[in-house]
């Protein structure tokens, strides 16, 4: 049994890149549509079965708990499970036993850990132009989050998923799947989950390029005041975006 816990942020594009890695196997014919606060995205295919938990927090215990029932399934075929985090920080979560393992799959686990990211100018033009005030709710929430994902990639400690190559690279995304032992197929890439709200822009805008949407934006450009050392780390990782 695999078990993938991602770290990401609001914003970068993680949900997408979950969906897509669950699907990554030859016996994978296709994908489903989920609504958007479906907290349990599952790939049920005859012969292999994942499944994906989105948007959990430290309270969170979808697969059993005092206040959470085990979750169903199949064990014969479950093959991997992807645990999505993107509310708090790293070093909160690993102490914590969020996820009752067990209950589905067995003493035998294989745990790799992944964090999202995209740099930072875009993920702040994305959280900017989500908002009609291009005010960043919650910023001192938010962006700490980002910087703790940069220096847990920095680190080196956790394999990390460069999500503006992964939308602008097929073979980067055949080498993450290589990496982590997925059978490539590029199902779902074209898929965008509505588990994250969706696009902050128009689908015909460049993903590593939606910052420059914002040239006249005043929150978009005092954020990066504000919030240099993020931008100084995004170079460090993405180099000059």
């Amino acid at each position: 049994m695999r078990v993938f816990k991602c770290y990401a942020t609001e914003r970068s594009g993680h949900h997408s890149v979950m969906f897509w890695l669950l699907h990554q196997n030859k016996k994978v014919e296709g994908y489903e549509s989920y609504g958007k606060f479906d907290p349990v995205i599952r790939c049920d295919q005859p012969n292999y079965q994942a499944v994906l938990f989105d948007n959990l927090a430290i309270d969170q215990s979808y697969l059993g708990g005092k206040n959470n029932p085990p979750y169903k399934t199949n064990d014969s075929k479950l093959k991997l499970v992807i645990l999505g985090y993107e509310r708090c920080k790293i070093s909160e979560l690993q102490n914590h036993i969020f996820i009752n393992y067990e209950t589905i799959c067995g003493k035998n686990i294989d745990t790799k850990e992944i964090i999202i990211l995209r740099d930072f100018k875009n993920t702040i033009a994305s959280l900017v132009n989500k908002c009609r005030n291009h005010q960043i709710p919650n910023p001192k929430m938010t962006i700490p989050i980002w910087k703790d994902r940069a220096q847990a990639i920095l680190s080196h400690k956790y394999y990390f998923i460069n999500y503006n190559k992964y939308n602008s690279d097929i073979n980067y995304r055949q080498q993450v799947c290589i990496d982590l032992g997925l059978e490539f197929t590029d199902i779902a890439f074209d898929y965008l989950t509505p588990s994250g709200g969706g696009s902050s822009f128009d689908s015909k805008t460049g993903f590593n390029t939606r910052y420059k949407q914002l040239q006249n934006s005043h929150g978009f450009y005092q954020t990066l005041k504000e919030y240099s050392d993020c931008v100084e780390l995004s170079k460090e990782i993405f180099g000059n975006v």
